[in-house]
């Protein structure tokens, strides 16, 4: 059995990262309760739909009212950040002894294919995959990069063989969206070959702001994350799964979901903020490159 997995309009609640009719309950609101699994992961169990339509609006409208611009016109901002994780990447792997040169990636949850820009400018073979028919649609044809139209949950045996085995796998701010957590891991696990590298991020609950008030943390996030992570839990649970974890990043804040007493509305006070919480290790997301064992 699996974590959060809907059967005929209810929830099994047991799976290999901790028993929610065991767990004890952390937060509760109204349509949604969060409990901490015995491997240090929280889980979210919903009580009613979950909005999960990531479509035009998701990335536009929705996208705008959080950043101030669509994905399309954040996608140079994006597109840097990405050039910087290659990096990390590559140096993971360079000190493993494995191949930085000819590399194929993956990238689940692509999008409009920001990373996968940066994954061609640096001269790797990317290949992206989506929920959303428009957002390959257009990643293949402004960037020329290979996608396909799949949700890896949905996926069939042969759509995942079709896809084939990859150096480098990669979720950017994907893997908490997704409600079945064990056998997303042990999909991405069969995506990545042996000695491959799985790179994540994802929100963090052991950031400053999960620290100073982990109730306003979790009511702020999206309803549709589904697991809350923090370097710790994550760990443990990709060890569960035949990963090996070979770094972690403390990452940025978001000042407009996360915004401590207004401190991080101010830029200067945030910055200052941003540079001591990756010295400590304390921001409110976090990346983890991992080898696949």
């Amino acid at each position: 059995e699996e974590v959060l997995v809907v059967v005929g309009g209810g929830y099994r609640t047991k799976g290999k990262h901790g028993d929610l009719s065991r767990s004890p309950v952390l937060f509760r609101m109204p349509g949604r309760s969060f409990f901490r699994l015995s491997s240090g992961m929280v889980a979210m169990l919903p009580f009613g739909p979950v909005p999960t339509a990531y479509d035009h609006e998701y990335f536009f409208s929705e996208y705008r009212s959080q950043y101030g611009r669509t994905y399309i016109e954040d996608i140079p901002s994006i597109a840097e950040v990405g050039a910087r994780r290659l990096r990390d990447i590559r140096r993971a792997r360079k000190r493993r002894g494995r191949e930085i040169g000819d590399v194929s990636l993956l990238d689940i949850g692509c999008a409009f294919g920001a990373f996968l820009l940066a994954v061609s400018r640096c001269g790797w073979k990317g290949h992206g995959c989506d929920v959303s028919r428009e957002a390959v649609e257009y990643t293949a044809s402004e960037f020329g990069v290979p996608t396909t139209h799949l949700d890896i949950m949905g996926a069939s045996e042969e759509d995942l063989e079709r896809l084939g085995e990859f150096d480098v796998v990669t979720l950017w701010y994907v893997i908490e969206h997704v409600p079945r957590l064990d056998p997303l891991l042990e999909r991405i696990r069969g995506l990545v070959k042996p000695g491959g590298t799985l790179a994540i991020s994802t929100p963090n609950m052991a950031g400053v702001s999960g620290r100073r008030n982990l109730s306003r943390f979790l009511g702020k996030g999206p309803a549709d994350h589904f697991t809350i992570w923090s370097p710790r839990s994550a760990r443990r649970v990709l060890s569960a799964t035949g990963f090996r974890v070979l770094g972690v990043r403390s990452t940025g804040h978001h000042p407009e979901r996360f915004a401590l007493g207004g401190l991080t509305r101010n830029r200067l006070l945030h910055g200052v903020l941003h540079v001591w919480s990756r010295i400590a290790r304390r921001g409110d997301t976090f990346e983890i490159i991992a080898e696949r064992l």
